[in-house]
């Protein structure tokens, strides 16, 4: 095995016609597919020297000769369809990437939010003639294309989108731990992130140097905040907090344990440690008498559903109050479990509040509009979607600053562009992030005026010291009366 320089090169380089292998790194064989295209004898020293020549999917090979790009087995959606087919249709486009759990249901509806917001964009001729076009790749743990976890396919990822290919800003991805990956990943070469539900209060001091990370959703110092506050609203004060450790868990745990003014016992388990996860339920179970209600926090979507399967067969949990939070009602499949169903009168959970509003209602009906396969239903349930749209418009309206000051779009331009997204300046005109506002927004951002957006998820007023947004926190509960059950808000705590 041959050791790299570095742990998140996963073997996700673009492969020359004369060099198309499979490398093995960190046990982890991530396939690329080849292309033959070759441009000649152009000599190069990086990628960077073949994309300003031929354009996007060139790359400089072993020989120093440009030739075309591979397409990696974990990026096979693009929008348009035949981005990587017919690359010389797209020299002049701006191409963005995104990073997305495609075994997530609430992801794939952040994937067609985006290519909504793409197709919307272009057809108003995108920034005055470049159209967008958008790389989606997959970081879920999937052993017929390797053994990466989440969190090193999404560093690895980050590598060929902004390395490889060359695209100055990424959407995604959900999780802290993931964002947190792909930070350290491609912030060297000046790559924008923006992650419409990474939320660990980590995040907001991880870009102090550099200003590349954003996210349009609100940090954990406020839902750990609104759990105490529940919490205490009903005298509930002997806690067990089982938590994943890591960017997500670990400070959401320990926000809530600073605001909480009764008793938190804390219980931690590994990151994707389902074993270590049920031995600590197991724990709480034979201390339940210690305990008025349990606090469940994972970043991992499908935990929800396993530890409320687990708690309704386990004595000891089967009578204990949950209190789940936002990745559960995110993509709250758990809903769907008849084992779990015992459980759900006795179940509370936070998340933020969902988006209402003419943007969110434009963005609805033109999402149903293009896929109609989807409800109305089904998508208001995934409450980061919204916020995945918003976070695509951003990248365009920063895109257009970009390329208005500088002539390029490079994603530390993209991010100063961000800094004038802002209520707070007197004067600031209010645009919504629509097609109806596309033309004046990009006109009062590339003359460097700041503004005030609502977006689908609502204001998106980013504080002019953290870069952080805020958001109301709703308490839900399950109406497990409703056929499928559904989440219903028990109140709503304003930060």
């Amino acid at each position: 095995m041959q050791r790299q320089r570095d742990p998140y090169t996963l073997a996700l380089s673009v492969m020359s016609p004369r060099n198309c292998a499979l490398i093995f790194v960190l046990g982890a064989s991530l396939l690329v597919s080849c292309s033959l295209t070759t441009y000649g004898d152009d000599a190069c020293s990086s990628n960077g020297d073949c994309r300003a020549a031929f354009g996007f999917g060139a790359t400089c090979s072993d020989d120093g000769l440009c030739s075309g790009g591979g397409v990696n087995a974990r990026c096979t959606r693009t929008f348009p369809r035949d981005l990587f087919t017919r690359p010389q249709l797209y020299a002049d486009s701006i191409v963005l990437g995104a990073i997305l759990n495609e075994t997530d249901p609430s992801d794939v509806a952040a994937e067609n939010a985006i290519e909504l917001a793409v197709k919307q964009v272009n057809d108003l001729a995108g920034v005055d003639g470049p159209e967008f076009a958008m790389v989606f790749c997959t970081n879920e743990r999937d052993a017929t294309i390797d053994i990466a976890t989440e969190e090193e396919a999404t560093a690895a990822l980050g590598l060929y989108l902004a390395r490889d290919l060359g695209v100055p800003a990424i959407i995604g991805p959900s999780t802290s731990s993931q964002s947190t990956s792909l930070y350290a990943s491609v912030a060297p070469l000046g790559t924008l992130i923006i992650s419409p539900s990474a939320t660990s209060t980590v995040l907001t001091t991880i870009d102090a140097d550099t200003g590349l990370f954003w996210r349009t959703c609100a940090p954990d110092s406020e839902q750990g905040a609104a759990i105490a506050n529940d919490l205490e609203f009903r005298m509930v004060m002997r806690v067990a907090v089982i938590y994943e450790q890591g960017p997500y868990g670990t400070s959401l745990a320990d926000v809530f344990t600073g605001a909480f003014s009764g008793t938190a016992t804390q219980f931690p388990f590994a990151l994707g440690n389902a074993t270590l996860r049920d031995s600590q339920a197991m724990e709480v179970a034979s201390r339940a008498a210690e305990f008025d209600e349990v606090l469940f926090i994972s970043s991992n979507f499908a935990d929800a559903e396993a530890f409320t399967r687990y708690a309704a067969s386990t004595p000891g949990l089967t009578t204990k109050p949950i209190f789940l939070t936002d990745t559960a009602a995110g993509s709250p499949e758990f809903l769907e479990d008849p084992l779990a169903a015992p459980l759900f009168p006795r179940i509370r959970g936070s998340r933020p509040g969902l988006a209402t509003g003419p943007v969110y209602d434009q963005f609805l009906a033109a999402y149903l509009t293009r896929f109609t396969m989807e409800t109305r239903e089904v998508i208001e349930k995934y409450q980061y979607v919204p916020g995945t749209y918003d976070a695509a418009w951003l990248t365009f309206v920063s895109a257009a600053w970009s390329l208005e000051q500088t002539g390029a779009v490079r994603g530390a331009d993209m991010a100063e562009a961000l800094t004038r997204v802002s209520a707070t300046s007197p004067g600031a005109m209010s645009f919504e992030l629509l097609p109806s506002d596309w033309a004046g927004l990009s006109a009062e951002i590339a003359a460097r005026r700041d503004v005030d957006v609502a977006g689908a998820s609502g204001n998106l007023d980013f504080d002019a010291l953290t870069g952080e947004t805020s958001r109301p926190v709703e308490i839900w509960r399950i109406d497990s009366t409703a056929t499928p059950p559904v989440l219903v808000v028990a109140r709503t705590v304003i930060p």
